[in-house]
């Protein structure tokens, strides 16, 4: 039989990240950033990372 994959059944083995930011005490997100890079040859390469966002950060990411 499968595993129950459900968000509910993550949170309660606690895979989701929860983790509070030391400058503001709120709760830290993780969000996929994408950038574009120029490539070679008149193409568009892009960049993924992952960050973590509080109200500390959060216009310096979404902006």
């Amino acid at each position: 039989m499968a595993k129950d994959q459900s968000f509910a059944a993550k949170l309660a083995r606690g895979d989701v990240f929860h983790d509070k930011c030391s400058v503001c005490g709120e709760t830290i997100s993780m969000v996929k950033v994408v950038d574009t890079e120029d490539g070679a040859k008149d193409s568009v390469r892009f960049k993924e990372g992952m960050v973590g966002v509080c109200k500390c950060n959060e216009k310096e990411v979404y902006a």
